[in-house]
């Protein structure tokens, strides 16, 4: 039987995280007390290798996914089958050549002179161009520019390197849609109202109009900044370079997303998310200014109305908050922070998921915002189409250089604020 890397993997972080389960209940055991520093520095240690496997783990179940069963791809013996025309399988060869043929143009696009390109590459990219609707190409960032939008392929590792520097984006409800124009986004709160014993006779009660109202998602431009490259690398190249730019301009761009949907106060920029549920809703308060306790974790899942935790409800915080509540037990020397034992199953706290989100508040001290909790489909991120690729070949020409850069458009707000789906955790 054919026995996956993930699993065997997370088998192994099964074994570290008994020990590190271990280190925190004998201390806990020991008249409540803390680990001792060498006790501290083993747990440390196990962390450490915890992480570094998830990350493993996550990238050996992407490749599982794409390909469920490694023994049997004829494909790894050479052996490429050839469908019979008109059956399903030959459609999809076909969609394989074309994106095989943009994957060529696209590369070509970014590593030589127009002059250069080859009439495949030509008509590809003029097919690119001409699939963009009106309101893009008026952009200015297609034509004469320089301007390509990424194929899918592109898309597919720079979306995996955006995810792994945004928690956000890993939380959050995405749209994607084919204009920038504004779009409104329809809410209602009807929680005043509930129906009434009707007697005989008697004619309906008149109750207060729930309030209708809209959160309206922009399209704000954002850039990865210029990358300069240099010719030489664009020239000589004999590794995929389209994988190394989606991974940098994946992360420069996961950077800001976060940024802006963790923190961004909506004025002329997206409103975050600690932003927007400080705004609306009461935070739960800590009880200690520097620390967090079990039963503080407690209260924030129970300020989030019932109707939200039956909605796979999750965690957020920072890698350091986190790194404290995997250290806590419950009252029977349990603790709080579980690790995943089956394939693309995540760790959970409390049994619900987490997220990481680097924006937020690492330290815990008095008016700090640590944790949140809630159902994270409420919180939306509105894109427009994939990204634009420029390529500036003549700004760095004196230096033989090539710059790149990449610009996208997106939005962020929470949606059904005032009725809570989300909580804060404020010291």
């Amino acid at each position: 039987m054919f026995i996956s890397k993930a699993a065997e993997l997370r088998r192994k972080n099964d074994e570290i995280h008994t020990h590190m389960c271990k280190l925190v209940t004998d201390a806990d055991a020991d008249n409540h007390r803390a680990m001792t520093a060498d006790e501290q520095t083993r747990w440390d240690a196990l962390d450490n290798e915890f992480r570094l496997r998830e990350v493993e783990i996550t990238q050996h179940e992407t490749l599982e996914a794409r390909n469920p069963d490694p023994a049997l791809d004829t494909r790894q013996a050479g052996r490429e089958p050839t469908p019979a025309s008109g059956d399903p399988a030959a459609v999809g060869g076909e969609a394989r050549v074309r994106n095989q043929r943009v994957n060529r143009a696209f590369r070509n696009f970014v590593c030589q002179n127009p002059g250069e390109w080859d009439a495949e590459t030509r008509e590809t990219i003029q097919e690119r161009r001409t699939e963009l609707p009106p309101e893009i190409r008026a952009l200015g960032l297609t034509g004469s520019a320089g301007g390509f939008t990424v194929p899918d392929d592109f898309m597919a590792e720079l979306e995996k390197a955006l995810l792994s520097f945004s928690g956000v984006a890993q939380a959050a409800r995405g749209i994607t849609t084919a204009t920038g124009a504004s779009m409104p986004w329809p809410t209602v709160n009807d929680s005043g109202n509930a129906g009434a014993l009707l007697a005989e006779g008697s004619a309906a009660p008149d109750t207060t109009d729930p309030v209708f109202a809209a959160v309206t998602f922009d399209a704000f431009v954002y850039t990865s900044k210029i990358l300069r490259i240099a010719n030489q690398l664009l020239q000589d190249t004999a590794f995929p370079l389209e994988s190394e730019l989606a991974l940098m301009l994946g992360e420069r761009l996961g950077r800001i997303l976060n940024l802006h949907g963790t923190t961004g106060d909506g004025s002329a920029k997206p409103r975050g998310i600690v932003t927007a549920v400080l705004a609306d809703t009461t935070p739960i308060g800590a009880a200690g200014a520097t620390a967090i306790t079990y039963a503080d974790l407690v209260d924030l899942q129970h300020g989030v109305d019932p109707s939200y935790r039956q909605r796979n409800p999750a965690f957020m915080m920072h890698d350091d908050i986190l790194k404290a509540i995997k250290k806590l037990v419950d009252g029977n020397a349990r603790p709080l922070w579980a690790a995943s034992m089956a394939v693309r199953e995540p760790s959970t706290i409390l049994g619900h998921p987490f997220f990481i989100n680097q924006d937020m508040d690492a330290v815990m001290a008095a008016a700090a915002e640590s944790v949140l909790f809630g159902d994270f489909s409420k919180y939306i991120i509105r894109r427009v189409l994939n990204p634009i690729l420029v390529v500036l070949r003549e700004r760095y020409a004196e230096f033989f250089q090539t710059g790149i850069v990449m610009f996208a458009r997106w939005d962020s707000d929470l949606v059904d604020a005032g009725t809570g789906p989300i909580k804060v955790l404020q010291h």
